[in-house]
């Protein structure tokens, strides 16, 4: 489930606390109304004949009681009875259950439900009559009020209590809404001040120069803009710090490969010389040495020119764009394997042409890379597959070889320069851990992309994806 935001977190405790609020007030005033609206309906009822009723038989309801009392003659289990009077007073519509408990109960009003559906506030009351001291004791005279109007009046605060609390709730929900609004603006800009950085964030730390506009340091709002600057400003820094360490790294790296090449060249070409006229005057140890140093240097040549290659990617240098077709890129660098690594099966599906724009001996540079990689970390004996072809707006390259391939948490640094995955990925059968990272620099330069999937018991699939010309 999404979490709330902050502003809608705030807008709906106010409501909440208002929603308790008004709730609260109005069932306290409604039962307080209730309370004293019964408390004056038992005070008109007991005040009728504290003493008991006395009734005389030429009015079968006593003149004393308002209109709206009505007077029931009942005996002692409820049902109703003649006083001997001239007139018979009907009694209310009442069931003798009740009837019985409001006698066991003599001058306590209760409520109680008429047959008819109404209900009415009643009180038991003994009764006598003038002129008849015969009749029984055991004779009472119900008095009960109709709690239509007290029920009336309750529903029309229930409903004005209803609107006002709806009125009130609905107010703070669209007035909390805008005052949360206005007063979280200043955390709107400090969030618009991150994104923006963030957005224009450069290798080179543009876009760090922003700051979040000053407010009320008095508040919280303020004190965290204030600490946004603060970091922004560390961050600024230290991120001019490490450009320009890294540029200065990579200089040094572009002087120091263009100045080796130099030596390294004459070395091996002197080491060559003496190889190719026999080695006279020197013993056969002084001749595997010669040799143990061509190679060396021709290693240490290819190490440079990697360096230098990938210098050159930092430095931005802009690629030469020409038509180039892959597929015949792909076809020559197969070639060049398949002579340099006879006893490998080399499997071919490159149907052309496969046009891209590009600078080819990068591209050739690239491929080569890839498939000298699954040359010599392949399972001996295992085939490498080469395919090439079009993917809608993409050319790509895969290369797949069968293993051992890398664990899940070596994949992620394949591409990192001076990498190289312990064990099944050693020194002794790889390189200077630049190959991939070559790959990478080369193909992103030419607004490609480069994927790499490995499992140690399937092998590694390496993919290359260049704009289709």
């Amino acid at each position: 489930m999404r979490a709330l935001s902050l502003r809608t977190r705030l807008v709906a405790v106010a409501v909440a606390l208002v929603a308790f609020g008004v709730a609260a007030t109005c069932v306290a005033t409604y039962y307080a109304l209730r309370g004293f609206l019964y408390d004056r309906l038992d005070d008109d009822l007991t005040s009728v004949g504290s003493a008991g009723i006395c009734l005389d038989p030429a009015h079968p309801k006593p003149s004393a009681l308002a209109p709206d009392i009505e007077l029931a003659l009942v005996d002692a289990t409820g049902a109703a009875v003649d006083p001997g009077c001239v007139q018979v007073v009907p009694p209310l519509d009442v069931d003798a259950r009740d009837l019985s408990h409001m006698i066991a109960n003599l001058g306590e009003p209760m409520t109680v439900q008429l047959a008819s559906g109404g209900e009415v506030r009643a009180v038991a009351r003994p009764l006598r009559v003038l002129g008849f001291d015969a009749v029984p004791a055991a004779r009472y005279a119900v008095i009960g009020k109709s709690t239509r109007e007290v029920s009336s009046t309750l529903g029309k605060l229930l409903g004005l209590e209803l609107i006002g609390g709806a009125v009130a709730v609905a107010g703070t929900a669209a007035l909390g809404a805008v005052g949360v609004r206005l007063g979280l603006r200043p955390l709107d800009r400090v969030t618009r001040t991150a994104r923006t950085v963030a957005a224009e964030l450069s290798p080179d730390g543009t876009g760090l120069d922003r700051r979040v506009p000053e407010s009320d340091p008095g508040t919280e709002v303020g004190q965290l803009a204030e600490a946004v600057n603060t970091m922004l400003d560390a961050v600024e820094r230290e991120y001019s710090a490490r450009w320009a360490s890294e540029q200065r790294m990579r200089r040094f790296l572009a002087d120091a490969s263009h100045e080796l090449r130099t030596p390294l060249t004459s070395l091996r070409g002197y080491a060559e010389l003496i190889r190719l006229r026999g080695g006279d005057g020197f013993g056969a140890q002084a001749r595997d040495s010669l040799r143990r140093i061509e190679s060396e240097g021709t290693r240490m040549s290819g190490l440079v020119d990697d360096l230098l290659t990938l210098a050159r990617s930092d430095r931005g240098v802009a690629v030469e764009r020409a038509p180039v077709d892959l597929a015949e890129v792909v076809r020559d660098a197969v070639a060049d394997l398949r002579a340099a690594y006879p006893e490998r099966e080399v499997g071919l599906d490159a149907a052309g042409p496969l046009p891209v724009l590009g600078d080819r001996d990068q591209l050739v540079q690239a491929v080569s890379n890839v498939l000298n990689n699954a040359a010599v970390h392949a399972t001996a004996g295992g085939p490498v597959t080469v395919s090439a072809g079009r993917e809608g707006a993409e050319v790509v390259v895969t290369v797949a070889d069968t293993g051992p391939g890398m664990r899940p948490d070596q994949v992620a640094y394949a591409f990192e320069r001076f990498w190289r995955a312990d064990a099944a990925r050693t020194r002794v059968r790889g390189g200077s851990g630049l190959g991939l990272s070559i790959v990478h620099a080369l193909v992103t330069g030419h607004g490609g992309r480069v994927s790499l999937d490995s499992a140690v018991e399937t092998g590694t699939t390496v993919r290359l994806r260049l704009p289709a010309r």
